[in-house]
């Protein structure tokens, strides 16, 4: 069983060699000064490495963006369930025929590992309706 930190706060008898775990810290800022938090597994490091790369996704070229494409665009916020589909077509494997050239072109997924990406945003207080003011 891999040495995932969550281990350490589910109900269970799990072993975690915390001696194993590599927990790097980024940056250190004031709380009033993060506009987002992205936390992600290992998985989402080919996204990281194949940044800028084209891949063939649903039968579009298309170049993976990387990370910060599901801090920046704002439609991974309004529709929470983009993300997962998004890393779902990354992760595809496609196979087409190219009938005058007579060849199977397969396409295999870019994410190696499984990925979990887990996105938190600053909200402006005034979008919220439901705290004192």
């Amino acid at each position: 069983m891999p040495n995932y930190p969550a281990y350490k706060v589910l109900p269970g008898n799990y072993e975690v060699d915390e001696s194993k775990i590599k927990l790097r810290l980024k940056r250190e800022v004031f709380t009033d000064d993060v506009e987002s938090i992205l936390i992600a597994t290992d998985g989402a490091n080919d996204l990281i490495r194949k940044a800028g790369r084209t891949i063939n996704i649903l039968g579009k070229e298309e170049k993976v963006k990387g990370l910060n494409q599901f801090e920046k665009e704002e439609k991974y916020l309004r529709n929470p369930t983009l993300l997962q589909k998004r890393l779902t077509q990354l992760n595809t494997e496609r196979t087409s025929i190219d009938w005058e050239n007579r060849e199977i072109n397969k396409f295999e997924g870019i994410l190696s590992d499984d990925t979990t990406i887990i996105l938190i945003k600053r909200k402006d207080p005034a979008q919220i309706s439901n705290i004192d003011r």
